[in-house]
């Protein structure tokens, strides 16, 4: 089916189907049936548009294997049972390069709140074997789990751009208002047009998020593997930089971090994973970054296990940061506790500096410049 266009359109009351077949879509947490309140197969060029999707007790929209260049926009998700949108994919096992996936789908423009009423583990847009997602301008809040989440690390080229998320995990508290995994590899072309098991990177650009209602994992979960993103620009309340279970190439910088979060204070949280060297390959970076932290002695810094403080093997980039607490003191935990002077003569973090507590007055204009309101 090619161009097909829905506009002006509601969808409600559609039927139950959280008791029907379901399945492990791939590495991640979550599992579901593939079906949905409006569905889409085999097509290219697909416009849902302008419509209201309210009170469907399943997922309201799903993209599930081969399609092309779907437009979600302007539509409202609103007391809905479970996920707003999907897209699910299909492989053979890790072999992605058929192209039965949902690729280059845009979600723009959108209005989703009020969902996951009967499956917790629900969302605004969930996507699984799914790639080249952009994701833009969409205000998201009021659900029971991540309002974004990434199953698996396929293909990559995903953009998260310039939404406001806040409200999320009402009833599961861990995560936070984006979650993904990679726990397997997928072999997919989408990186530079040759089979390979490296995808293209994700980027996360300019969006406000707040991750309250104790969303442990900050406002960016990158959890149990994720690894490709380049997180740049977002003003972040309760949210830092966290890298676990062998995750990598995780790059941030030029955020706002106000009152960090990451299963605990801190700006930087690594842990469950081997010690930072170059050996582990990690190509960490955290550099460029506004963290306010909202006690003095809260760490800047927390790496699980001992560590050296070494230029030639340390595998996290870090420099030229803002680090704002009380009465300028911050700790660094490396192994061991250690103030920032000690950590700063190790020359790991050239050209950051601490400063005094700003104001609530302040941290608002920050905010506002960054994502220029």
């Amino acid at each position: 089916m090619v161009g097909f266009k829905m506009v002006g359109v509601g969808v409600r009351d559609a039927a139950i189907t959280y008791m029907e077949p379901h399945s492990i879509p791939s590495g991640g947490d979550w599992g579901l049936q593939r079906m949905a309140a409006v569905f889409f197969e085999n097509t290219v060029g697909s416009t849902i548009e302008n419509c209201i999707f309210e009170r469907n007790d399943g997922i309201a929209v799903m993209f599930s294997g081969y399609n092309r260049e779907a437009v979600v926009r302007g539509s409202e998700f609103v007391w809905n049972g479970e996920t707003a949108i999907a897209g699910w994919g299909y492989t053979d096992n890790m072999d992605g390069t058929s192209g039965e996936q949902p690729r280059g789908t845009l979600i723009e423009n959108n209005f989703c709140h009020e969902l996951g009423h009967f499956e917790k583990q629900s969302s605004c847009w969930f996507q699984a074997k799914t790639a080249l997602t952009v994701l833009k301008n969409n205000i998201m809040f009021n659900g029971p789990r991540a309002l974004i989440n990434f199953n698996d690390g396929f293909g990559g080229g995903n953009v998260i751009d310039s939404n406001l998320m806040f409200n999320a995990n009402r009833e599961t508290s861990d995560h936070g208002p984006f979650n993904s995994w990679d726990r397997q590899p997928f072999l997919t072309e989408i990186l530079n047009g040759t089979a390979s098991l490296v995808p293209m990177a994700n980027v996360i650009n300019k969006n406000f998020m707040v991750a309250n209602y104790g969303s442990n994992g900050g406002c960016i979960d990158n959890d149990d593997g994720s690894s490709f993103y380049n997180i740049t620009y977002n003003f972040f309340v309760f949210g830092g930089h966290k890298s676990d279970f062998n995750g990598h190439s995780k790059l941030s910088w030029g955020n706002i971090n106000v009152y960090p979060s990451v299963y605990g204070t801190k700006c930087i949280g690594i842990f469950g994973m081997p010690n930072p060297s170059d050996e582990n390959l990690w190509n960490e970076g955290y550099w460029n970054n506004t963290c306010i932290l909202p006690e003095s002695g809260d760490p800047y810094l927390d790496v699980s296990g001992d560590c050296e403080l070494d230029k030639s093997s340390f595998a996290i980039t870090m420099g030229d940061n803002k680090v704002y607490a009380p009465n300028k003191t911050v700790t660094i935990k490396c192994g061991k506790s250690m103030d920032f002077a000690t950590f700063e003569a190790a020359g790991l973090d050239l050209g950051t500096t601490i400063q005094d507590a700003p104001t609530a007055a302040e941290i608002i204009a920050m905010g506002k410049a960054l994502l220029e309101w």
